[in-house]
């Protein structure tokens, strides 16, 4: 269900993140798809962190897969989306549609995990994708995880897209 709903945020339906303290938000969907609407400054700052082979677990549309490939550094998205997938691919980054958890290539040899626009929630584990991002580095890798600036402390709730 929240792929199909995310799929049609993907393809231009309006979607809203209601949390359970009521707080409503737009899905930022027009940030992800990059463009006019990403926020370049986050993105610049962001890829200058990215050094070597990339892989950016849950890519949605693939706009930071894109750049990176532009510039000249090997980068593969994963996303369970088809629709993101699809997405990326037609932008120019490689991407594969896969739950990040399960098999992917070059296992314990990358040089930087991306988290990026949320990511670090993915399947409302954070602990489970960092230790995820440690079974995909490399000896001297890095993560790239984003936080929300204003998050003090741990903060779990349930959202209903």
């Amino acid at each position: 269900m929240l792929g199909n709903l995310y799929d049609r945020a993907l393809d231009g339906e309006r979607c809203w993140v209601r949390r359970d303290d009521g707080d409503v938000r737009k899905l930022p969907v027009r940030r992800w798809l990059g463009g006019r609407h990403a926020d370049a400054r986050f993105d610049r700052t962001v890829l200058e962190l990215c050094h070597g082979p990339t892989i950016d677990l849950g890519c949605g549309p693939g706009r930071l897969v894109a750049e990176l490939i532009r510039r000249g550094v090997p980068a593969l998205g994963v996303d369970q989306s088809a629709t993101a997938v699809g997405l990326a691919r037609r932008s120019g980054a490689p991407a594969l549609c896969r739950d990040v958890f399960g098999p992917l290539p070059a296992v314990g040899r990358w040089r930087t995990v991306l988290l990026a626009d949320g990511n670090i929630g993915l399947g409302g584990d954070p602990l489970r994708v960092l230790r995820r991002a440690t079974d995909l580095l490399g000896r001297g890798g890095h993560c790239i995880a984003e936080f929300d600036a204003m998050a003090r402390g741990v903060h779990h709730c349930w959202v209903r897209l």
